[in-house]
């Protein structure tokens, strides 16, 4: 067994699903707009070159936590998740 601590606030990578790239689109949409001035241009979530996208953890659970669980079969990632150690 290997054990490993990590922070809320680490990166983790994902390679994102086409529902996690609507669901990353819709959660921007939603937080500007209420925004009084004009909202920045959208900036998807940028990948390594081989998919990979890296996020925050505590910002990967917020985004996504609730799409995820046991039996959903349309996952806003892959299963696998990276984390690159320093």
């Amino acid at each position: 067994m290997i054990s490993l601590n990590l922070n809320i606030n680490d990166h983790v990578k994902v390679r994102l699903t086409d529902l996690g790239r609507r669901l990353h689109r819709q959660h921007w949409d939603k937080v500007f707009s209420s925004h009084i001035m004009s909202p920045p241009r959208y900036q998807p979530p940028r990948d390594d070159g081989s998919g990979w996208s890296e996020f925050q953890l505590h910002e990967l659970m917020s985004l996504f936590g609730q799409h995820i669980g046991p039996g959903f079969s349309d996952l806003p990632f892959e299963p696998e998740i990276r984390i690159d150690m320093k």
